[in-house]
This record gives structure tokens, sequence and C-alpha cells, in this order.
């Protein structure tokens, strides 16, 4: 954090969300990854408290913190804090963070068991027509849980094919953990049969 000035948020250097706010969401994401779960909510806590009222920034680090309440096994907790972002994401006209929502409630829902619920919301992304281009890692994560659900559901077929999207955006965007993500989603399907 030695490279941080009060001024980075205020030229955000091309970002739409504050610079801060995004390193520390990475870094608690990357946190949850390690199993460090009590580094991640400080973090993540920090970044809540930096991001303040900008809007754009807050739903960046509730995703994670979402993801977090999850694994601390808070479903229920994540799914209320990510109805709220997604609901002014839609109010808003935030098309970016669709993927990631979705799929973030998506992976609450089907810690709880509720595969219907987990498959129809995966399913609202691509309905709402938008394109790939716009948040790669949502659509990859995205990508992946949907095939979960449909492993769920016993649908190998459908997880296989959601787990070839998954790893072909990985591999145009040129990300090996997602790819990892995609190919594990494709070896459990590939055993379930």
């Amino acid at each position: 954090f030695a490279f941080e000035s009060p001024e980075l948020d205020a030229k955000r250097a091309g970002w739409a969300a504050y610079p801060t706010v995004m390193l520390r969401t990475f870094l608690a994401d990357s946190l949850i990854e390690i199993g460090e779960m009590e580094r991640a909510e400080i973090m993540a806590n920090e970044a809540i408290r930096r991001a303040g009222d900008h809007f754009y920034s807050r739903q960046n680090i509730s995703h994670v913190l979402a993801r977090l309440r999850i694994a601390q096994g808070r479903h229920v907790e994540a799914l209320s804090m990510l109805g709220e972002c997604w609901q002014t994401c839609l109010e808003r006209g935030i098309v970016q963070m669709y993927p990631i929502l979705a799929a973030r409630m998506g992976e609450a829902y089907l810690a709880l068991g509720d595969v219907r619920a987990a498959t129809e919301i995966l399913s609202k992304p691509e309905r709402l027509d938008m394109p790939l281009g716009e948040n790669a890692f949502g659509w990859g994560w995205l990508f992946v849980t949907q095939g979960r659900a449909f492993l769920a559901t016993g649908d190998h077929t459908q997880a296989r094919i959601s787990g070839q999207r998954a790893l072909a955006l990985a591999v145009e965007r040129g990300e090996p953990p997602q790819q990892a993500y995609a190919l594990k989603l494709l070896g459990d399907a590939y055993l379930a049969k």
C-alpha cells in the first residue's frame, strides 16, 4: 500500500471504482482463496469503509464480502447483501456487475441446497443481453457456477458445456486461475457421468 496517495482515488487511473477499494477487493478475494478468512474480513471491511457511498466501488467489494460470508456458512446474510447489490445494479444499469452478482447468488443458493433458485438467478445475465467483453471475470465465474448447478441437477452435458464456455473465456483472456476452475468443473462433470 506504499504507493497509495490521497489523490489516488480522485484520479482513479481510468477505473470506474476507487483504486484503493479495488486493490483491497482483489486482496480480500485472494485471501479467501488461500483460506485466510480473518485477514480477508479485515481487508473487506477496510474496502467498504473506503468505498463510502460510491455505489460502483461498493458493488465490487460487496460481491467479495458475500463470497466470504458464503465461505463462513453465512449464506442467508450473503444473499441479503447480494440481493441489495443486484437491485442497485438493475436500477442504475450497471451491467458489468450482473454476471458476478448472479454467480455469487447462485453459489449461496447452492450452498443452501436451493438448486431451483440457483439455476434461475444464474440464467438471468444472459437474458439481460450483456456482452462477454463486459467483466470477463464475472462471466467466467458465472459459467463455472452454472456448471455446478447443472451438476447438482444431474445434467452433466450442460455442466460440460458451461465448463467449456468458462475455459474458452479464461484461455482467451489469459487467466490461469480461471482456467483451473473451469478445468476442475470439466473434470467433475466427466467423472459424474
